[in-house]
């Protein structure tokens, strides 16, 4: 396994734990401004995975830099212990049993 396959396979297990910060229910549209429970889900899922600029997701919750910044130290923060309780298998272990992209030669 290359570092390449270890690091698209650190994301997807990432991606995965994400996902269980979102809250129950359809995602909010951009049109509309979310509810606060969304929040944690929102701010790190428009970031990491969707890749939007800090001032679009500050502009599309409706708050200011100091709330976007407290809001994503708070999600990412809690971030280890919320993985090691929702997946108790060591992300090692995860990593190397992704299997690999790579070609055999």
């Amino acid at each position: 396994m290359t570092h390449i396959d270890r690091g698209k396979a650190l994301s997807e297990v990432l991606v995965q734990a994400m996902q269980k910060l979102r809250p129950e229910g359809p995602e909010p549209q951009r049109l509309a401004v979310p509810s606060r429970e969304w929040h944690l889900f929102l701010v790190l899922h428009a970031a990491y995975v969707i890749g939007d600029p800090n001032r679009e997701i500050m502009s599309w919750l409706y708050i200011g830099e100091g709330t976007f910044n407290r809001i994503r130290r708070r999600a990412l923060r809690g971030w280890p212990r919320r993985c090691r309780r929702w997946n108790r298998k060591p992300l090692r272990e995860q990593l190397d049993s992704k299997p690999s992209s790579r070609v055999a030669s």
